[in-house]
């Protein structure tokens, strides 16, 4: 194989109760994975990502995320868990901080104000690590921000989001997609 090549084989069990896959309000997604990949020297991934929404009074929605990334054995450079994005932990670049492995923990809260608009407040705890770099403060990091909302699709309930987030070490990004993040 050349470098940076990776093919793998594994299983997916998955269990999606949300109503809605792009601006879900309700209900719960739960995947689990696990993959042996090969490359220039093989290892295994462990992935779960949990997701939970609950929604008040129609207009009020908690969002929460917990993923666990976990490779063990040589990985190559790209296939590192990492963090950043903006589907996954604004307020880091994509990618720009990778380890064996990852555990995060990100909430956001929605809310529609006037008219189509409507406002999300969300932040989240997350940390590489690897077994020579334990988990540990060192490797914490936290991010939270604001957005906007904007209903592009009221039948669907499409939203334009617009989020700004902070992360640790003066981190920061501005994010315009179709969506949630999660």
């Amino acid at each position: 194989m050349t470098d940076g090549a990776t093919i793998g084989v594994g299983y997916s069990l998955l269990k999606d109760t949300r109503n809605n896959l792009l601006t879900p309000e309700k209900g719960f997604y739960l995947n689990l994975q696990t993959t042996y990949n090969f490359s220039d020297k093989n290892y295994f991934e462990l992935l779960t990502d949990l997701r939970y929404y609950k929604t008040w009074k129609e207009k009020f929605t908690l969002a929460s995320r917990l993923v666990n990334d976990f490779n063990f054995g040589h990985i190559p450079f790209y296939d590192y868990a990492f963090l950043g994005g903006d589907k996954f932990v604004r307020g880091f670049f994509y990618g720009r901080l990778r380890d064996n492995h990852l555990s995060t923990l990100q909430t956001e809260f929605r809310t529609s104000v006037i008219w189509r608009f409507g406002l999300a407040a969300f932040g989240g705890i997350s940390t590489l690590y690897s077994a020579e770099n334990k988990f540990g403060t060192q490797t914490t990091k936290f991010n939270y921000g604001t957005g906007l909302r904007f209903v592009m699709d009221k039948k669907d309930k499409t939203n334009l989001r617009i989020d700004y987030a902070r992360g640790s070490d003066n981190n920061s990004g501005l994010y315009v997609a179709f969506g949630e993040s999660f």
